[in-house]
């Protein structure tokens, strides 16, 4: 059944009891309430915001996230209403920063330690965004950053997606269904997908495998099979799978991202046996998160200098799959000093406690997402240091039972989307998937 705002809350039923039963439709309202029922609606000019296109869906992902947003607004209305209101415009007020003001609300919210006391700092401090204090006066000072999808990811997508319509198109001109695989031993630069776009745009013809840039990239055209569904004969059924390696800047840049939090926060707290200082980074799910909590630890244990932090956490939700069904799961890594004699007194003693973050929405562990990608009857993981793309669109037959037609949407695998269509006789018509074009987050 859905609730007001036209979505199914009904994965989010609280099973303990702890909540009324119509919570997680309280937690969409707190959303509406912080941020406006017209900006969420696209109605005061801005349209691009990631918060405005999240409301839009009404998929299953999209409710988890603004779920977990509204749980951590409705949390902190109480006691910090007004640095929510703030915090709110200064997310409306852009796309550049809005992720990290939100992930501002979604750690302040979730964040926890007994006999501690959660508070954002004030509005023109620098260097941290958070601090816990305990009776004892030590305290902890929490920087928050966002590590979000890489620029050259980024662009990698923008072309996949030229890609994928050039094949589209392609397959329109010859009049079949078709898949595209393209495999790269090396990074794909701007000049070879444009040769590919217009290799696969206006010369592609025959399904086979093709070789580009001295064998160092494969691709492979196949007509798709049926598999016991009848396909549209109106809408051209396609589906493109490309996995390149990243960019050799990739993991340099979240790296130096990484030292340059550490730095602003040395610059604005010197270490002390008084407090302890945390980062807390939010790592996109394709940058390879275990690397930078090795990285982070090194730091630490080099004791010769402050590296400008204590003690950081690396938080990288993704989209997991367990055959039909979906979840968020949110990697937690973790790296600390061995050697800040004040905490380790102060943990002794009991003047202090452990931070604990009980994530809003979704499933917390210890060890990142693994990408698998399937091939039949065998699966193989992918390379942290890969870049994936995997797009379908295939459009099946709805089926006669009895007098009605009937069909069911239905989502294999992320991106993979099939829709479906009614054949009248005179024509088809198409109903198209309601589910995500790819199951990704986009503000947890």
């Amino acid at each position: 059944m859905m609730d007001r705002f036209g979505r199914i809350t009904s994965h989010l039923q609280d099973e303990s009891g702890e909540y009324p039963a119509d919570f997680a439709t309280q937690c969409i309202a707190a959303v509406e309430h912080l941020f406006g029922q017209d900006w969420l609606e696209g109605k005061q000019e801005q349209t691009e915001h990631p918060l405005q296109k999240l409301w839009e869906r009404k998929d299953w992902l999209a409710t988890c996230e603004l779920f977990g947003l509204g749980k951590c607004i409705t949390q902190l209305t109480p006691e910090h209403g007004s640095w929510l209101r703030k915090t709110a415009q200064k997310i409306k007020s852009g796309v550049q920063n809005a992720h990290g003001s939100i992930t501002e609300i979604l750690v302040c919210g979730s964040l926890y330690a007994r006999d501690g006391k959660v508070y954002p700092a004030p509005g023109n401090q620098k260097g941290f965004d958070f601090v816990v204090s305990f009776p004892s006066d030590f305290k902890y000072y929490i920087s928050i950053k966002s590590q979000g999808m890489p620029l050259y990811e980024t662009m990698f997508h923008e072309f996949c997606d030229r890609l994928k319509a050039a094949f589209a198109s392609r397959l329109e001109t010859l009049g079949v269904n078709g898949e595209l695989t393209i495999k790269s031993s090396v990074y794909l630069e701007p000049e070879m997908f444009e040769r590919l776009i217009k290799f696969v745009g206006q010369m592609l013809r025959k399904p086979q495998t093709y070789s580009y840039q001295n064998e160092q990239c494969e691709l492979v055209f196949r007509h798709l099979q049926s598999e016991g569904k009848r396909y549209a004969s109106t809408q051209r059924s396609h589906q493109v799978t490309i996995v390149s390696p990243q960019h050799r800047n990739t993991m340099l840049n979240a790296k130096a991202k990484l030292k340059a939090a550490a730095e602003n926060l040395r610059d604005h707290l010197p270490m002390s046996d008084n407090y302890f200082r945390y980062l807390w980074i939010r790592v996109h799910n394709s940058i390879d998160a275990e690397a930078l909590q090795q990285a982070a630890q090194s730091m630490l244990d080099d004791h010769k200098r402050d590296c400008g932090f204590d003690g950081a956490f690396f938080i990288q939700p993704s989209v997991v799959r367990n055959e039909e069904s979906s979840s968020i799961n949110s990697y937690m890594g973790f790296a600390h000093s061995q050697l800040h004699q004040g905490f380790a007194r102060a943990i002794v003693e009991g003047r202090v406690s452990v931070l604990t973050a009980p994530f809003p929405v979704g499933g917390l562990s210890t060890k990142p997402s693994e990408l698998h990608i399937t091939d039949g009857s065998t699966s193989t993981p992918l390379p942290r240091d890969s870049y994936f793309y995997q797009k379908a669109d295939l459009y099946f037959l709805m089926e006669r039972e009895g007098e009605d037609m009937v069909g069911t949407w239905s989502s294999p695998a992320s991106g993979i989307r099939h829709h479906l269509v009614y054949d009248t006789g005179a024509e088809e018509v198409v109903f198209f998937s309601p589910s995500a074009t790819v199951e990704e987050t986009l503000i947890i």
